[in-house]
């Protein structure tokens, strides 16, 4: 039963809005720790990994912000960090084997989307005309990601493939172009070594000759449909924008930012959403290089390893930076269990 708790609070964080909501979050960060309290009171803790104290860094930085930032906006985020290192310590304590306990959760996840949406009872992505799944998590890209990280894992396993199905259904459905990219490049790491290598060489080659179109057309400010005619389109639809605003506010405050949680208070002032939609470059605003030192520090800490824990890592990682999947445990937690399956191995 202990190598499905990890998994099991992925699956609660999805149907409470991919745990978006401070208090949902807070309390799967508190049980988290009262659990690992528990366990530690039943036999000895291991050694955390030089990722989880990566993560405690982080939170405890968030903390200190408070200092030259706001207490209040402070306190709105730190839960983040600690229940992110409370999962990974967790993982690393109960084993590998909450990896494959991910398999069937997101596979529960991809399920019911697809009959909620099917049987008209689950409501699309509350954008204005769109048709694209996002229930449970309530955000489409958030659901593709899940639903793709999903697709990296159970194609990897035997027996496994009908569900590895379900959630390509249901990632297609949600219409997420980032989670597609990041499922097929997942997928390209498991590849064979000659195949992975003709897909980089290919991928480069039309880096070389498509760089300059794509991006000026990823610049520019072209309307959502929230249909599948998005997925051929490669508009950034505003997020340049919003990246070029927390870079300036990084700027402003390049050692230590402006104070955890203060993207909130800027993006206010500038009729911004509440998320900078890249983890780097939020963290830089809000934290400074003392931040991105301290995020970049858990990422170097796992190890790359030809594994679908690593491909779906890889996934995350690419899509967090242009995305806020940061702040869904449901996602974030997901990627989570699959890096504690590795730094498990690197005590």
């Amino acid at each position: 039963m202990e190598t499905r708790l990890p998994a099991l609070v992925v699956l609660v964080a999805t149907f409470l809005a991919g745990g978006y909501p401070t208090s949902v979050s807070s309390y799967l960060a508190a049980a988290v720790w009262l659990a690992l309290a528990l366990a530690a009171t039943l036999r000895p803790p291991p050694v955390p990994s030089r990722a989880v104290l990566a993560l405690l860094a982080l939170a405890a930085l968030t903390m200190l912000s408070a200092i030259w930032g706001r207490t209040g906006e402070a306190l709105h985020v730190v839960h983040l960090p600690v229940l992110y290192a409370g999962l990974l310590y967790a993982t690393e304590w109960v084993g590998p084997r909450s990896v494959a306990a991910l398999r069937p959760a997101i596979a529960i996840v991809a399920v019911a989307g697809i009959i909620g949406r099917a049987a008209g009872w689950a409501a699309p992505s509350p954008e204005p005309g769109s048709i694209r799944m996002a229930w449970p998590i309530g955000y489409a890209n958030g659901l593709g990601l899940l639903c793709a990280i999903g697709v990296i894992l159970c194609a990897s396993a035997r027996r496994w493939w009908p569900a590895a199905a379900v959630c390509a259904a249901a990632l297609v459905w949600t219409f997420s172009r980032s989670a597609i990219v990041a499922c097929a490049l997942g997928l390209i790491l498991l590849a064979p070594r000659r195949i992975a290598i003709a897909a980089a060489v290919v991928l480069a080659v039309a880096a070389v000759f498509l760089a300059r179109p794509v991006y000026q057309r990823f610049q520019s400010p072209a309307p959502d449909t929230r249909n599948a005619s998005r997925l051929a389109t490669v508009s950034s639809h505003g997020r340049t924008k919003l990246w070029h605003a927390a870079l300036r506010e990084g700027e402003h405050h390049p050692v230590a930012g402006g104070g955890a949680g203060s993207w909130r208070r800027v993006a206010g002032k500038r009729d911004l959403p509440a998320n900078a939609h890249s983890l780097e470059l939020e963290t830089f605003a809000e934290l400074g290089v003392l931040g991105l030192l301290a995020l970049g520090a858990f990422f170097v800490s796992v190890p790359p390893a030809r594994s679908p824990a690593y491909a779906a890592f890889v996934a995350w990682l690419l899509v967090s930076a242009i995305d806020w999947d940061w702040q869904l445990p449901a996602v974030t937690g997901a990627a989570i269990i699959c890096a504690g399956s590795l730094t498990r191995r690197s005590r």
